[in-house]
């Protein structure tokens, strides 16, 4: 696509890529400290919402630095992905002891919890130099002053000459790229119901996090009448995150028990065996229902007309124009 001249569009990005930033790095000292893993979470999504928008808002960034500063913010973001998944194992496994006392269950379990916190401290050090590298990365100073100057530069333009609103050509972008993802996360409905089909479904999990995305960024542009749809395409979303979460346990549970065997042998084994074989079985029952309930719901959105509904959304423009450019990071 084309650069973009249409000043709306320029100063609506520069808000929106500005508002992802600063919600990036008031994060940073809580992710430092380490004692609070809902900061690895939040930064983690923080860091995924400030990319997307860097992406889908490309136009607003110089061709010849928006990859290098993009790249930067996608090196933390790759620090704290096998943090925060260990963060959520550790949840589950720690309540999944809690809610299951059995006795015979508890030493699998109990070993199994000391394997991942001992894997999660040692990658702290590494999070935490990462973040602290992001702080101090020049790119990210050229970034803050890049947008702020677009800024400055726009807003005048755009209060005087389009009242606050959005021009016809800012919203058909904006349509033209929400309708580009939407029609990459259509393109799996083919294994909607194929329960068997993982790597697709987790795929559609993805094109779902990104038409999400795209969604919440250019839902100013129709004052707000997005969120019904993008609420719904979050649960899908969810729905398959946890779908395929269950699926790397059933891949990697059986691996761990192997391995207990080779490692531990006679009576050890035995008493290790049964916590991790009950923590299999429960995800295995856990995906056959995550899976029904991803597939129920989504065969009552398609009766209900949902993506149709969304495709006529899109092609009318609101009724009020919006009035803070930018939408929520």
């Amino acid at each position: 696509m084309k650069e973009s001249p249409d000043v709306t569009y320029r100063f609506f990005g520069a808000e929106s890529v500005i508002r992802r930033l600063r919600a990036l790095t008031r994060l940073i000292e809580g992710v430092c400290e380490g004692g609070d893993m809902e900061y690895v979470h939040k930064m983690r999504v923080a860091g995924r919402r400030l990319r997307t928008g860097m992406g889908v808002l490309k136009e607003c960034l110089p061709p010849d630095r928006r990859k290098e500063w993009r790249g930067v913010v996608e090196k933390v973001a790759r620090s704290l992905g096998p943090v925060r998944d260990l963060d959520v194992q550790i949840e589950f496994v720690s309540d999944f002891a809690r809610t299951n006392p059995d006795e015979i269950l508890q030493p699998g379990l109990a070993y199994f919890l000391r394997q991942l916190q001992t894997r999660r401290v040692g990658l702290q050090d590494d999070v935490r130099q990462a973040v602290k590298r992001l702080r101090k990365d020049p790119m990210l100073r050229e970034l803050r002053k890049h947008l702020g100057k677009l800024r400055r530069a726009g807003r005048a333009e755009f209060e005087q000459r389009f009242a606050g609103g959005y021009s016809d050509e800012a919203r058909h972008i904006a349509r033209e790229k929400i309708l580009r993802r939407l029609q990459k996360f259509l393109a799996y409905e083919a294994w909607v119901s194929d329960a068997s089909a993982g790597e697709e479904l987790h795929r559609m999990r993805i094109a779902a996090k990104r038409l999400r995305y795209a969604m919440e960024i250019f839902d100013p542009f129709w004052r707000g009448r997005l969120e019904g749809f993008t609420r719904r395409i979050k649960e899908f979303q969810q729905s398959l995150g946890e779908f395929h979460d269950c699926d790397v346990w059933i891949e990697t549970l059986p691996s761990i028990l192997e391995e207990r065997r080779e490692v531990v042998p006679g009576e050890t084994y035995e008493r290790l065996a049964p916590g991790l074989q009950a923590l299999l079985e429960d995800r295995r029952t856990r995906r056959e229902e995550v899976y029904n309930t991803f597939l129920r719901e989504y065969r009552a959105r398609q009766a209900e007309g949902f993506w149709e509904s969304l495709h006529e959304t899109l092609n009318q423009p609101p009724a009020v124009e919006p009035d803070e450019p930018g939408g929520a990071a």
